[in-house]
């Protein structure tokens, strides 16, 4: 029994606390927000101000604190100015409006814009390097190999003169006094043997010796 009564005390205690904490309309309603935060959060009075949105009475941030105008941007592009559902409020699309101002939208997509040249022109520069240098290497080892291989017969570089006759060649002056020298033994082996032959040859019939016989 005594549990019972300390529960409904516990009830009606909590009661009276959640009634005292609630706020009076009537009092809102001779609330005045100041210019920089002029929209009023209910149930408690709350001033929000152009990039904040009221949330449970109170008021909660759009974006985060140290945003970049450039990220806002990106933020509000993905999250979609007309979509309350991903911008929580409708507030907030309009805080995207606020807070973007044009010469910095401008500051921003010249950031793109060169984002965007860097993306495209950076790997086709690397491309075309790439492709120059496969070149040069190719080039490269087809003069090594014109180099190592012989020369080809080509039937137009064929010289026409006429050979080259063995007295024409120069040899050493020791080659050429022994070929001297066999010249000069062959002449002489020849001339012994034209000697030899005319030895041997019968005197003609004009040149008989007579022979005077004794009667």
């Amino acid at each position: 029994m005594n549990l019972e009564l300390l529960i409904l005390l516990f009830v009606f205690l909590g009661n009276k606390l959640t009634i005292a904490d609630k706020p009076n309309m009537n009092d809102l309603e001779d609330t005045i927000c100041p210019k920089e935060k002029p929209f009023l959060c209910v149930p408690y009075g709350s001033c929000c101000s152009d990039i904040e949105y009221c949330h449970a009475g109170k008021c909660e941030p759009c974006f985060a604190k140290n945003i970049s105008e450039c990220d806002l941007l990106t933020y509000c592009k993905d999250e979609s100015l007309h979509d309350e559902s991903k911008m929580k409020k409708g507030v907030c699309a309009k805080a995207c409006e606020v807070r973007l101002a044009a010469s910095k939208l401008s500051e921003c997509d010249e950031g793109d814009n060169w984002k965007t040249i860097f993306i495209i022109v950076m790997p086709a520069l690397v491309a075309g390097v790439t492709i120059c240098i496969i070149i040069f290497l190719i080039m490269r080892c087809k003069k090594r190999k014109q180099r190592r291989m012989p020369p080809k017969n080509n039937p137009e570089n064929i010289s026409t003169e006429e050979p080259l006759m063995a007295s024409d060649i120069p040899v050493q002056p020791d080659l050429a006094r022994a070929l001297s020298q066999e010249e000069e033994n062959n002449r002489d082996d020849e001339n012994n043997r034209d000697e030899e032959e005319n030895d041997d040859q019968p005197p003609d019939g004009n040149g008989i010796e007579l022979r005077e016989f004794d009667g």
